[in-house]
């Protein structure tokens, strides 16, 4: 389990790494990625909502 945990993370930094470059790229689209982030936590709440049904 533990070797488990650490290979997510050790994922989750390379991605972090590729999504950081990605986004010095595309500073212009900032207000796109805020719109993106703001549907997602709509995303969150319908699904709960329809999990809740």
């Amino acid at each position: 389990m533990k070797n488990h945990e650490k290979f997510i993370k050790f994922i989750k930094m390379k991605n972090r790494e590729k999504f950081i470059k990605h986004l010095k790229k595309h500073t212009t689209s900032s207000k796109h990625l805020k719109k993106h982030t703001t549907s997602l936590k709509h995303l969150k709440k319908s699904y709960n909502v329809l999990k809740t049904l």
